[in-house]
């Protein structure tokens, strides 16, 4: 009897084995390791080659959504066989290739597997089998590796924010100068953890101050930090001129300077002179400010165009009116006036007038009051799509 032919079979299966071992810990090995993504692709590269023997190989990755090459061997994955895996067909038939296996995680399909060839053995599908486990433990690995980091970087974004916000809630003004001339109420609640919306109160002297009110376009910590700089600037210029053009042009010239034309600021500015009884104002691309006086609500249109877009502003007009006892001035962002409610339909400006000509010192809720409930009254289930300011100065 010819002992050796009966021993073959049962030492190949052995070898088999242990072939499939060495393999499942050196990948195991590997993962525990934390091995880079392209030190895994390479891994399975040459275990499919030098151990299993495959001709042709390609694992195919859905990476952000797009599919892409990690591995490819004997032959070149086309764009067409790409378009074809990237909308899922069933079936798919490649040219040259005999199987095309998908490897997916929670129903969810990270990558495809494309073979041919491989061992003679009988037991090729058994090898298939094999490789795509492999590939399934990389896939899955890879991906926990992706979902781990973006939860740092979340964690580290949500962070940042927090102290982007910090920061920004110790520049937005919570109390006003005391003054004889003029009481100031506010409210601001940004979008998101911190928001582009600025608006401050400037005290130069006991009768020349400063109101003033801006929306930068953008929302985050970008916009957040291009606002503080904006602040700082106005402070500045407001210390050294009195001079309303000079003011905005220097603005503008910084803004454009910082953002490099990717940003603009909508601001309007007041500046009022009690001595003089008169209120110099200029509104660069902001929404409509309202002035109640007893002859009735003036709309504070004049001034220039957005800030940060242009390098010479087109035009820039200085508006003048004269400070009334019991005006009552509502500045505001677009925020509070494109609220939306569930129809679709913004709450609008003219409805802001109407609130505002209803005031009433006497009344128990200030004008913000009145407004901020009106605009919660309006919008129902809809949350606010923006940052939302509101001041009033009552003179």
């Amino acid at each position: 009897m010819d002992y050796e032919m009966l021993l073959t079979p049962k030492i190949i299966e052995m070898d088999i084995k242990q072939l499939k071992l060495n393999s499942l810990l050196e990948v195991t090995q590997s993962i525990n390791s934390n091995l880079p993504e392209d030190s895994l692709y390479r891994i399975f590269y040459f275990i499919c080659i030098s151990t299993m023997k495959f001709e042709k190989l390609a694992l195919v990755v859905f990476d952000k959504g797009e599919l892409k090459v990690k591995v490819e061997h004997g032959f070149q994955v086309s764009e067409a066989t790409l378009l074809s895996l990237q909308e899922k067909k069933e079936d798919i038939e490649i040219k040259g290739i005999e199987d095309v296996l998908s490897v997916s995680h929670k129903k969810d399909v990270l990558a495809y597997l494309l073979l041919s060839g491989g061992t003679q053995l009988d037991d090729r599908k058994d090898y298939v089998s094999f490789i795509k486990t492999l590939a399934n433990i990389i896939m899955v690995a890879i991906e926990n590796k992706r979902l781990a980091r973006k939860e740092v970087e979340q964690l580290a974004l949500r962070k940042e924010m927090e102290i982007a916000g910090s920061v920004q809630s110790m520049l937005v003004l919570k109390e006003f100068p005391k003054s004889n001339y003029i009481s100031i109420d506010a409210f601001y609640l940004p979008y998101k953890l911190v928001g582009g919306d600025y608006y401050d109160y400037i005290q130069v002297s006991d009768s020349l101050n400063y109101v003033c009110i801006a929306d930068v376009s953008g929302k985050g910590i970008p916009a957040a930090l291009l606002m503080s700089n904006f602040q700082a600037c106005l402070r500045t210029m407001v210390s050294q001129t009195d001079d309303l053009k000079k003011i905005i042009q220097e603005l503008n010239k910084q803004l454009l300077y910082n953002s490099q034309g990717e940003y603009f600021v909508t601001f309007f500015i007041a500046e009022l002179n009690f001595e003089t009884g008169v209120m110099q104002y200029v509104n660069a691309g902001h929404n409509p400010i309202f002035y109640r006086t007893k002859e009735g609500i003036e709309e504070l249109k004049k001034g220039s165009t957005i800030l940060g877009a242009f390098e010479h502003l087109p035009s820039l007009e200085i508006g003048e009116t004269t400070i009334q006892k019991d005006g009552i001035l509502l500045c505001y962002t677009d925020g509070v006036s494109e609220t939306k409610n569930i129809e679709g339909e913004e709450w609008g400006e003219e409805v802001l007038k109407e609130y505002l000509s209803k005031y009433s010192t006497e009344d128990d809720l200030s004008v913000i009051d009145k407004i901020l409930k009106g605009v919660d009254n309006f919008r129902g289930e809809c949350g606010y799509v923006d940052d939302l300011t509101l001041m009033v100065c009552s003179f």
